[in-house]
């Protein structure tokens, strides 16, 4: 594949991760999205992953805007492109406020991976929650996922994603009531680790008269690959 047609398709998956269509008429909030991601293989089929992320805002009394996300997952393989999960993920907002709140989740997702070319890859991702939110009533909602990877060297790549949130579960004052998005640059920091650095932007809607919270953070994410898989 030509250089020039690889750049149009990076080009087209950055303008969808860069996507920011929504209304004018909204809080904007901005700080850091620290993220450790620790993905181990069982067995030859069977992987878990453990996600972990705090999202805090500066520019707001932290004990008011400090979140934090445990996510636990288990991953069944079919092939090394196709893949099914399910997880328990517990979520706590407002982390040091007297307003704190705690969400207990399930979810199960399916996901596809393909190579467009040697440096360039794609993934999809379905995903359906369903949540269990203190003081709110049982809730769920349908979520699409596209990401790409492209590789630079043998060190250096660049990622992103774009996430589409759907309410499925009623009363809703919209379906697509939330995004999620994220663009950064990577470095291999040895054979089973890995660094990403860039800009996550979270909008979601926050009333019924439509209008929305947009958040920007600077994402730094470490992962780590283990086996505990026999030899």
């Amino acid at each position: 594949m030509q250089k020039s047609s690889l750049f149009i398709k990076i080009s087209i998956v950055s303008v969808l991760v860069l996507n920011f269509t929504f209304g004018l008429r909204a809080q904007n909030n901005w700080g850091l999205f620290p993220v450790y991601s620790q993905e181990g293989k069982i067995t030859e089929k069977l992987h878990y992953n453990v996600f972990l992320f705090s999202a805090i805002n500066l520019n707001m009394s932290n004990d008011k805007w400090f979140m934090f996300y445990d996510e636990n997952t288990l991953i069944y393989k079919f092939t090394e492109r196709l893949s099914v999960a399910g997880s328990y993920t517990f979520q706590r907002s407002n982390v040091l406020s007297t307003f704190a709140t705690n969400e207990n989740r399930l979810w199960q997702q399916v996901q596809y991976e393909h190579a467009v070319s040697d440096q360039l890859s794609l993934k999809h991702r379905l995903r359906f929650d369903e949540r269990f939110i203190q003081g709110e009533a049982f809730s769920h909602r349908f979520r699409y996922l596209i990401g790409f990877k492209y590789v630079m060297t043998e060190k250096l790549y660049c990622s992103g994603y774009n996430e589409f949130f759907m309410k499925t579960s009623t009363p809703r004052s919209t379906v697509y009531g939330e995004n999620w998005a994220f663009f950064g640059l990577g470095i291999k920091t040895s054979d089973n680790t890995s660094l990403d650095v860039g800009p996550t932007y979270i909008t979601w809607v926050t009333n019924d008269a439509l209008e929305r919270l947009h958040l920007w953070y600077m994402q730094v994410q470490f992962n780590a690959k283990i086996n505990l898989k026999r030899k």
